[in-house]
């Protein structure tokens, strides 16, 4: 019994050819916290330098917009595609900064740790697992049809409050057409605490 303990608790060293050939299948140590930590440094460089100017940039383009919502033509579903795209590309442009600070914290992460390796191994599929047939028996098994049911029951359960309170709010919905757009929110607000 010792003995086996013994030669279990035993390590060799690597060599030289395993290390290579494991590095050749993509098995390298990654450390999360590398990327976290990218990750955060990213979000406080966006924070600093960049929310500030977005955040006006979008708070004016949105200005102009209910300042003078009489300039916008909807005649048919062609304006209204038009003027939807315009906005997402207005507001959507002054994010683009902070979206490739993200992607290039998260690529130096991984760059920083290890150079940019292409693994075909590791993206080829599995031949042996595709399979229709298996397919089938794995969404049709008692498990797959249990986690079906739990599926249908949460979404029939959350559906059911929520129609049941905007049917009871349905009268106060309607009225928000009148409403000024400062009580909006507030009304969202004591609708949202309802539910809760």
């Amino acid at each position: 019994m010792a003995e086996q303990a013994d030669r279990e608790s035993r390590t060799e060293e690597p060599t030289e050819k395993k290390i290579v050939d494991e590095v050749e299948k993509g098995n390298i140590p990654v450390s999360r916290e590398a990327s976290v930590f990218a990750f955060t440094i990213a979000m406080l460089a966006i924070t600093v330098f960049m929310a500030k100017d977005v955040l006006r940039s979008v708070g004016f383009i949105l200005q102009q917009l209910s300042s003078d919502p009489s300039g916008v033509q909807l005649q048919n579903s062609a304006d209204a595609v038009s003027f939807f795209n315009t906005l997402v590309w207005k507001i959507g442009t002054p994010f683009i900064p902070m979206l490739v600070t993200l992607l290039m914290a998260g690529l130096a992460s991984s760059f920083l740790q290890h150079a940019p390796r292409i693994v075909f191994h590791r993206i080829q599929p599995d031949w042996n697992r595709i399979s229709l047939i298996n397919g089938w028996h794995r969404i049709f098994s008692a498990r797959g049809q249990a986690d079906f049911l739990k599926g249908v029951f949460k979404l029939l359960s959350i559906g059911i409050v929520i129609w049941t309170v905007v049917r009871w709010q349905q009268n106060t919905f309607i009225d928000t057409m009148s409403f000024e757009p400062d009580a909006i929110p507030e009304l969202l607000l004591m609708i949202a605490t309802r539910l809760s």
